[in-house]
Parts: structure tokens; C-alpha cells; sequence
């Protein structure tokens, strides 16, 4: 990670992803807006997650990975990876979630078109 601050922080809350991990990080990893640093919690999964997320995070710097000890759930782990963030806007992303590339630069439009939106999400596909 390098010492400038990125726009947008992305926390991913995972246990057990194993079957998904790949293609969600994947996915997150090939937005058109590059800006971003990606903190995943990994809840203490007991499958490859773990592998396969520090696998990620030793080829691209944006990633930073970090381990609970024990299950907490997911709301302890999503104020993590909150507290983690340093970008202006924070996003919340799914282990097995599939973003569409340009999923981060659409939002950022509408975020940043209007200093009165505070909240922005796109129509969610069932897979």
C-alpha cells in the first residue's frame, strides 16, 4: 500500500468464501476507477479463504488483509473494516459478490455530481 491516501475504501467482511473469494476479488480488481484500497476481514474462516486472500494480497498493493482470531460476526468485522479506511468514500462488498467493472466510477459520479447525495448503490442481479 502506498502512502497516499486513495478516494475509495472498499471493506469485505468473508467466511468461508472459498467457492467465490476468486472471482469476487477478481471482479474487484478490474474496475475501471483503480483508486481504491480493498480491506478484507476474514472472520476466522476455516476453509482456503484465508490463502486465497493473502495470495491476492501479496500481488497487489491496494489489499490488506486481516485475520479475527475467532468468529466475532459480521458486524464486528465490518467496524474493522471501517476503521481500517482511509478514503473519503467507503464501500461494503460481499465475498462472493460479482461487480460489474465500472461499478465504482458510476457511483462516484453520482456521489461526486451532487454534494447532497450521501448514498449510492446499483440494482442488484440474484446469481
Amino acid at each position: 500500500m502506498s502512502s497516499r491516501t486513495p478516494l475509495v475504501s472498499i471493506g469485505m467482511c468473508v467466511y468461508n468464501e472459498e467457492r467465490f473469494i476468486s472471482q469476487a476479488l477478481d471482479a474487484l480488481l478490474s474496475q475501471t476507477f483503480p483508486d481504491f484500497e480493498l480491506i478484507i476481514v476474514d472472520n476466522a474462516s476455516q476453509d482456503a479463504t484465508e490463502q486465497i486472500c493473502r495470495d491476492y494480497a501479496s500481488r497487489d498493493n491496494r489489499i490488506r488483509y486481516f485475520r479475527n482470531a475467532a468468529n466475532v460476526g459480521g458486524a464486528k468485522s465490518a467496524k474493522l473494516a471501517i476503521a481500517e479506511s482511509s478514503g473519503k468514500y467507503f464501500m461494503l462488498a460481499g465475498g462472493h459478490d460479482l461487480w460489474h467493472p465500472s461499478y465504482i466510477s458510476e457511483c462516484l459520479d453520482v456521489l461526486e455530481s451532487d454534494p447532497r447525495v450521501v448514498l449510492c448503490y446499483a440494482q442488484v442481479v440474484v446469481i
